[in-house]
């Protein structure tokens, strides 16, 4: 097998943190996603907290009917914001936060009103800063576990690299995807609308006029797992959906290319919870696939729990089920099916500036095999595309990949030539 290469780190960039510090997140975010060790011996984590749940039902998070008018991007509504320490530990690094509500598209054009959260460092000039549109690792799917609710809950692990990135003097957009603290269901893992989710995020930050950034500032993409599905979708979008943004490389870790290789892996497997999530979102995206007809009582209580449980919980509750026990007649069988989730598969556009991807070899969620596939699959295309391997797993390469993914996204928005692994 050809050996995968890792960008080369230049001399002089920042330390890793000390282990200390760095054995602090990774048990904070293998906590909050519910992995490490056998998650049926361990006692849930904690949900969010009432005031989280209560954030959910905040009139901010209702839309305007009708949608006003406008362009994906523009923004319909937008306050201050506070972030508050991970689980109680972790500081949220010195930056301006807004919260905001911004006009964005479904997966069929449909205009949509999407949340999230900008970040400004303090104590630099914000016209001069390039912007990371950062895209959510999985949180779930109900309301309570939208990104921007569970920043001020102190419960988003996606706080870690959010703080690095400002840390480098970025302006972070953070979207919440479609559905997520909005009315409606979320289109989990359905891949033209998270897309232009990410996209619209950058979009929104550069119109907050109280943010101060530039529309014309340099822009890079970064996300990982769910994230790293949508900034990867963001990439291959971008030249047709937002050809305006001065966007200069994509760093994706974990991504989900290929939805059907990814549902065989996590049946009967801890990560179940995520395959129940993506056959919800499918759905929402595509009623006409009709989720309901083909579930069980069993099937039908685990759909409705997971729209209140967020995933630390969803992932300890569902470990080790099989689509068999909560369904009639497997969805996945069908062609229907079949050809909505062959709609989602990556490595079909070529992306518009280069892409990192990183993966880790023992990944329990997403094989490794399908990442390389897209890798080659861009390649093929004609995109410059490094590619990094970790030896960990799921969780692990999350943090492991960190400053690598930095590394890449710096040496791109100095105008640095992309490495590849092609």
């Amino acid at each position: 097998m050809m050996r995968p290469l890792t960008p080369h780190r230049p001399p002089g960039v920042r330390p890793r943190r000390p282990a200390a510090l760095l054995l602090a997140t990774a048990l904070a975010a293998a906590a909050a996603l519910g992995v490490g060790g056998d998650a049926s011996a361990a006692p849930a984590p904690a949900e969010p907290s009432a005031a989280t749940a209560a954030a959910a039902a905040d009139a901010f998070y209702l839309p305007p009917s009708p949608l006003p008018a406008g362009s994906p991007g523009d923004i319909i509504r937008w306050r201050k914001t506070t972030t508050a320490p991970l689980f109680g530990g972790l500081p949220p690094a010195k930056a301006d936060a807004y919260q905001m509500m911004y006009l964005s598209t479904n997966n069929t054009g449909k205009p949509i009103a999407v949340t999230g959260t900008v970040f400004v460092p303090q104590g630099r000039v914000a016209s001069t800063l390039p912007i990371i549109g950062y895209a959510p690792t999985t949180h779930g799917i109900g309301d309570p576990c939208a990104a921007s609710i569970e920043l001020v809950a102190g419960q988003d692990t996606d706080l870690i690299n959010i703080n690095d990135a400002i840390s480098r003097g970025w302006a972070v957009a953070d979207g919440d995807y479609e559905g997520m603290g909005t009315p409606g269901d979320h289109t989990y893992v359905v891949g033209r609308v998270e897309g232009h989710t990410v996209l619209d995020s950058v979009r929104a930050a550069q119109r907050l006029t109280v943010a101060g950034l530039s529309r014309t500032a340099p822009v890079g993409l970064w996300g990982y797992s769910q994230g790293g599905g949508a900034v990867a979708w963001a990439a291959q979008l971008a030249g047709s959906y937002a050809p305006e943004l001065k966007l200069k490389g994509t760093a994706a870790g974990g991504t989900p290319a290929n939805l059907d290789v990814v549902a065989r892996q996590l049946n009967h497997n801890v990560g179940f919870a995520y395959l129940m999530m993506a056959a919800s979102g499918l759905n929402a995206a595509y009623p006409e696939l009709k989720l309901s007809t083909y579930l069980n009582d069993a099937g039908r209580a685990a759909i409705t729990d997971l729209q209140t449980t967020c995933v630390n919980q969803a992932l300890v509750t569902y470990a080790g089920k099989q689509i068999s026990e909560l369904t009639v007649k497997n969805p996945l069988d069908q062609p229907n099916w079949q050809a909505r989730v062959a709609q989602q598969k990556l490595g079909l556009i070529r992306p518009s500036q280069p892409v990192f991807l990183y993966h880790g070899l023992q990944d329990e969620f997403i094989p490794f095999s399908q990442a390389v596939q897209l890798k080659k699959d861009w390649c093929t295309l004609g995109q410059r595309v490094a590619f990094g391997t970790f030896f960990g797993d799921h969780i692990s390469t999350f943090l492991a990949g960190e400053v690598d993914a930095e590394n890449y996204l710096a040496a791109r928005l100095a105008g640095k030539p992309a490495p590849s692994s092609c």
